[in-house]
């Protein structure tokens, strides 16, 4: 025998569906979402393709005589930047141009502009490079990176892998402060990815002004992060501080460059400026770096971290072997001459 369902059974179900009906469903208005084509419009020709170029002395393989022959080999390295605040004034990362000994401009309408590099702030990526005011496309302005809530909405510009300049869309997903232990600065972190080349790029908000500097990471991550343009104009607005030149270039080493006695070697010295403090001390190119202050040298990031601190008139030792053999160098650090780069004292 079946038992009868009792009225309300019938219609509860009902009011449940007529209920779900009447609700206000959320609409996907394609029209309510932000059109970036007026945003890369408007941002576009401001921003720009760095080519930051040295000249390497790399070691060749031993001759018979057992002399070192050197080979002049050409280093190019890529990435992005805009004109900021005023003409000629181009934003990028330190990395972008550091070593460089030769820097040019790609505008977005194709034309190259020699640069003259200009402050650069090592422990924060920031660099400013220095390009023909009467030719320089017009700035961008600075926005509020201090108000930016998850959610809203941004547009990265740069030359991902030396191609013509691109913008990526995405939200952002929160500003943190920056993880380094002597860093007092914050990275927005936004669902976009940032490319190599696209370091040094501007991060806009969607009416075209700056709100950070994007930055490339290590490894593979979808997402992107940019420093925020408030703590950037606060360190561009500090004075900048006197720091030690040893007058050298270095580089890592391969893991089959060897000295002579065939240790093993962390860095090696690629150019020495005339008259500085490396060629008084007796540094010569091809130099292979084994310690650094009586330890070992284990990466070239140590032997640069160590430079970073210098002020004139510290010193550094250093064990090197080259072509006048194995011997002990005590560089004093100098002041850098005007229009160097500050990661040319490494």
């Amino acid at each position: 025998m079946v038992t009868p369902k009792p009225a309300w059974c019938w219609w509860v179900p009902l009011v449940w569906v007529l209920g779900a009906a009447c609700r206000p469903a959320v609409e996907h208005d394609p029209e309510a979402l932000p059109a970036f084509e007026p945003v890369f419009q408007r941002c576009s020709p401001s921003v720009v393709n760095i080519s930051a170029r040295r000249s390497l002395p790399q070691p060749a393989l031993q001759l018979p005589s057992r002399q070192l022959s050197l080979l002049r080999a050409a280093i190019e390295s890529l990435g992005s930047g805009f004109v900021f605040e005023r003409p000629g004034l181009v934003l990028t990362c330190a990395s972008v141009i550091e070593g460089a000994e030769e820097i040019s401009v790609v505008l977005a309408d194709g034309r190259r502009l020699p640069a003259r590099p200009g402050a650069i702030f090592t422990g924060m990526d920031l660099a400013l490079v220095e390009i023909d005011p009467a030719l320089s496309p017009p700035p961008l302005l600075a926005g509020d990176s201090s108000s930016l809530r998850p959610g809203q909405w941004a547009a990265s510009f740069g030359y991902p892998y030396g191609l013509s300049h691109s913008l990526t869309a995405g939200m952002i997903a929160g500003v943190f402060p920056s993880k380094r232990a002597d860093a007092d600065y914050r990275l927005i972190i936004f669902d976009g990815a940032v490319n190599p080349g696209s370091n040094g790029g501007p991060l806009v908000d969607l009416s075209g002004r700056v709100i950070g500097v994007n930055l490339v990471t290590e490894g593979t991550s979808p997402f992107g992060q940019a420093l925020a343009i408030e703590d950037v104009l606060r360190i561009l607005k500090e004075p900048p501080k006197k720091s030690g030149w040893l007058g050298l270039s270095v580089r890592a080493t391969s893991e089959n460059e060897r000295p002579g006695s065939g240790l093993r070697a962390a860095a090696l010295v690629s150019r020495v400026w005339a008259g500085g403090a490396a060629e008084k001390a007796g540094a010569q190119a091809g130099d292979f770096i084994l310690e650094m202050d009586g330890r070992p040298l284990r990466s070239l990031e140590e032997l640069l971290r160590a430079a970073q601190t210098l002020h004139p008139g510290d010193k550094m030792e250093l064990l090197v072997e080259g072509e006048s053999g194995r011997r002990v160098i005590t560089i004093i650090a100098g002041q850098r001459p005007d229009g160097l780069t500050q990661s040319q004292p490494e």
